[in-house]
């Protein structure tokens, strides 16, 4: 046991005493891309297999007039809720399809939401707090559905940062939010539990034009 000990202080020692040497220095001038193989296919077709495998729900439709018919292909149950949504080009949009809102963002059982961009490697839908729909909508209700234009669809977490930098330049938003599918989480003895901190269902609707 002692020399066991002993060996380990020994390596301990010889740690902090190395540990001011200078590191080498890295001149890597590449991009992320360089480190992962593309998935065949397209952005598109990227995208909803990364989210559908986070158990995100993916739709696509052809211009923003087929949105309300989307939008009433909904549970009833569902259509009748709370809805809320911030974002003035989607409000008439909701209510063509006979969807009323609520006020107040604290009684709204489902979301409806633009967003900054979409990452077809990861699956992620980004949010900022510069979004009218602000930090507290996207979390507080049960449902949140988003509805994403495809020219906001990039390849990776690269060119999200990227575009939003172009986007914002030296004012980005106090907040930036990688959504990846429904919250979860095995805190709890290990048993996955879906919706605690967040969304239990996310659905993405791609406008392709």
């Amino acid at each position: 046991m002692s020399d066991s000990r002993d060996l380990v202080l020994e390596l301990i020692k010889a740690a902090l005493t190395n540990k001011n040497e200078a590191e080498p220095e890295i001149n890597y001038t590449g991009t992320t891309g360089d480190f992962f193989i593309r998935e065949p296919g397209s952005n598109v077709e990227l995208f909803e297999r990364s989210f559908t495998r986070l158990q995100g729900v993916f739709f696509s439709c052809n211009n923003m007039n087929s949105v309300p018919d989307f939008l009433t292909q909904f549970p009833p149950s569902l259509l009748h809720g709370q809805w809320y949504c911030t974002v003035p080009e989607l409000i008439p949009v909701l209510q063509q399809a006979g969807i009323s809102l609520v006020n107040d963002v604290l009684q709204a059982e489902v979301a409806l939401t633009d967003c900054e961009c979409l990452v077809a490697r990861t699956g992620s839908v980004v949010l900022s707090a510069g979004q009218s729909s602000g930090r507290a909508l996207p979390v507080y209700a049960p449902v949140h559905i988003v509805i994403a234009n495809v020219s906001q669809l990039l390849y990776d977490t690269g060119n999200a940062i990227s575009f939003l930098q172009g986007k914002y330049e030296d004012n980005l938003p106090s907040s930036l939010h990688f959504i990846a599918g429904p919250s979860r989480t095995g805190d709890i003895e290990k048993t996955l539990v879906m919706g605690v901190h967040g969304p239990k269902d996310v659905f993405v609707l791609l406008i392709k034009e």
